[in-house]
């Protein structure tokens, strides 16, 4: 059982996957050409080494029309992983605080958290200027959450980023390995490992006969 009184959660690969929207927005935008420079460009951003207007700009893709067809494409794309639609109500229920800290751009995560209907404050490192590991951007999440770090569990999928960042910031780390991976020896281990968010519930205070059922 993790003693907390409150629950951060990552966002993509952990309550809810995108099937690729951004790629797809990009290459629609340069008539189905260079994925390899789209790949490239989003894995810059998603390292932190560029933003994504920056990264889109060095490949030829006009960044507003860019923002305005992935916000108007998620709704078709986003879907919530197993669970992902009770898990934060459920929570909630039982007295815990919820919010998400994600790396990404505004307003799409916020958008992706709404389509799964997340009752939470979102966190997005574009907003706050920093971006996970960071234990700054931990410390965010920390004040909106309400509760000192001690008392606060993170749940992501990536090790070096969500796991390691977490322990870093003084938080218990949940890794959500719902894909099968095989844990990198170099990080520091989580406090918790589970498979399902099924499993978060279980693994946090309150009944768990009172949650409620997990949806796709």
């Amino acid at each position: 059982m993790l003693d907390v009184a409150a629950v951060g959660f990552d966002f993509d690969h952990t309550l809810g996957i995108d099937h690729r929207l951004e790629r797809d927005v990009a290459l629609e935008i340069l008539g189905g050409h260079d994925e390899q420079r789209v790949n490239e460009a989003l894995a810059a951003f998603r390292s932190g080494s560029q933003t994504i207007a920056d990264a889109m700009e060095a490949i030829g893709v006009d960044v507003r029309r860019f923002r305005e067809l992935v916000l108007e494409r998620a709704p078709r794309y986003v879907e919530a992983l197993p669970g992902a639609r009770d898990i934060a109500a459920t929570l909630q229920a039982r007295g815990l605080t919820v919010a998400i800290l994600s790396n990404g751009w505004s307003p799409l995560q916020e958008l992706k958290a709404k389509l799964i209907g997340f009752p939470g404050p979102v966190l997005v490192s574009e907003v706050i200027g920093i971006r996970k590991p960071n234990v700054e951007a931990f410390r965010s999440l920390e004040r909106v959450l309400g509760v000192p770090a001690a008392r606060a569990a993170y749940v992501g999928d990536e090790p070096e980023i969500d796991v390691a960042g977490a322990l870093w910031a003084g938080m218990k780390a949940v890794w959500f390995d719902w894909e099968g991976k095989t844990y990198p020896q170099h990080v520091v281990p989580p406090t918790l490992r589970i498979s399902s968010l099924v499993e978060l519930a279980q693994a946090l205070p309150g009944p768990v006969s009172g949650a409620a059922k997990p949806t796709a």
